[in-house]
């Protein structure tokens, strides 16, 4: 058995609220306990005292809301009200039944009560969330196989039951494995890629976000290539490969800085078939807007001695990016990559594979005690992580960026280090962690000598 310590990732259930809260029309139906339903839609898994939890899920979350009784004697009748009454009150294209650990334990028959629902026209379908079957990366990779598989078809039977207008074209790239809530920063970095990616001509479909509807999941299985950005959405493509045809790109982590976002649209420009022409021009562009900004970069870095051991706490997608901007175009040594979302021992090589063996030291876990363990092992100078790193920072004198979920009281809305914004972005925090570190180091080494010289004297 494995304790954790601080847990980070939050439960399955929270994936899925989570996702669902990032798709307009979808409206989640908690069947869990009160308190698993509360804390799905409000905890981060901000540790108590770094912050605070903070809102993540959707305002708008029904839940059963199950007590004793329904452990006692089933909770199915009241899934079925809750269904009717959902429907009732919140608008929607479609309705998703999450279930939490004691439907599972006690073995409500969900699928019935969905059965049921979608004989009265209601469009329903249903997810196995429960904690003991993994993390909120696991929850997300669920519901999103889940989602895939029916969703559009319950879309398509809701259209023409209500003989809905056609949908617009469908021919797209869709964005698959970046978790939303859970991947911090999520948004503004699909948003960055959507602009990049975009300019081979062919529309993105970030598929969750500001904008991004039921609409944009009805066409899913008709768009021409999927681009997987993390190990959570692999299966998803596959499934969309083996069910439609759709070609997809694993690229496996989300590109940080013009070489890995140049590496990503030259391996979607070549599935999609654009002329080689089209994806110089794409990534020429880039490639000139980082080099003009780092060139600003370079005197400070120079002046100020950022060449750095660095430590990177965080997901999969978000520890390879960090690790290969950072170690490939800042210069930066690593000390330890420590990725946190607990991916299969099968994905691991992959992932350590993708580091390009520059890390003096790789880890996958997802407890606060072996990660400081690591961190003081491994004896940084700067750490890229979350607030529960907070402390180990402290412990070895080294600064924080925050990086990675959760992020305590900063509010995050579009902030990125995705792409060549993000990269950017990502330079200036770093530099500005360090150079802050450093005034405050000769600041306290002033304030100490004054007083031993005028006794001196």
């Amino acid at each position: 058995m494995t304790i954790v310590h601080e847990d980070r990732n939050g439960c399955a259930l929270h994936g899925g609220v989570r996702l669902l809260g990032a798709i307009g029309g979808l409206v989640p139906i908690v069947h869990a306990n009160a308190g698993c339903s509360l804390g799905a839609t409000l905890a981060d898994g901000t540790p108590s005292g770094s912050g605070g939890p903070r809102y993540t899920g959707p305002l708008e979350t029904s839940s059963t809301t199950l007590v004793e009784r329904h452990v006692v004697f089933g909770g199915g009748s009241r899934l079925r009200e809750q269904i009717k009454n959902t429907v009732k009150v919140l608008a929607g294209d479609a309705y998703v039944v999450l279930t939490g650990c004691v439907p599972e334990v006690i073995g409500d028959d969900v699928p019935a009560m969905v059965k049921e629902a979608r004989q009265q026209h209601f469009p329903v379908l249903s997810v196995a969330t429960p904690g003991f079957n993994g993390n909120a990366y696991r929850g997300y990779e669920t519901l999103l196989n889940t989602l895939v598989d029916q969703l559009p078809p319950l879309l398509d039977e809701a259209a023409a039951a209500a003989d809905a207008a056609p949908d617009a074209t469908a021919e797209a790239i869709n964005l698959l494995g970046i978790a939303p809530g859970q991947d911090a920063f999520w948004e503004g970095d699909l948003l960055e890629l959507e602009g990049w990616i975009g300019r081979l001509g062919v529309p993105v479909r970030r598929l969750v976000g500001v904008g991004q509807t039921s609409a944009d999941w009805r066409v899913l299985p008709r768009a021409r290539l999927n681009v997987v950005l993390s190990p959570w959405g692999r299966e998803a493509a596959r499934r969309l490969h083996s069910r439609h045809g759709t070609p997809f790109v694993d690229f496996g982590w989300l590109p940080v800085g013009s070489r890995d976002l140049a590496l990503l649209i030259g391996q979607i420009g070549q599935s999609l078939g654009v002329a080689a022409e089209g994806i110089a021009a794409v990534t020429q562009a880039l490639d000139v807007r980082e080099r003009h900004f780092l060139q600003k970069f370079a005197a400070s870095y120079l002046h100020h001695g950022l060449q750095q051991r660095v430590a990177i706490v965080g997901g999969t997608a978000y520890a390879i990016g960090l690790a290969r901007y950072l170690a490939g175009t800042l210069g930066q040594t690593l000390a330890a990559v420590i990725v946190t979302d607990v991916p299969d021992e099968s994905r691991r090589p992959d992932i350590t594979a993708a580091l390009g063996g520059g890390a003096e030291a790789v880890l996958f876990s997802d407890s606060s005690d072996e990660i400081a363990a690591a961190l003081t092992a491994a004896a940084p100078q700067v750490i890229f992580g979350s607030v529960i790193e907070a402390g180990a920072a402290r412990a070895l004198d080294a600064p924080l960026v925050i990086t990675a979920a959760p992020t305590g009281h900063s509010p995050v809305l579009v902030r990125s280090y995705a792409g060549i914004a993000g990269a950017l972005a990502l330079a200036e925090d770093f530099s500005a962690a360090v150079i802050r570190h450093q005034a405050a180091a000769d600041e306290h080494a002033a304030g100490t000598a004054w007083p031993l010289s005028r006794r001196a004297a």
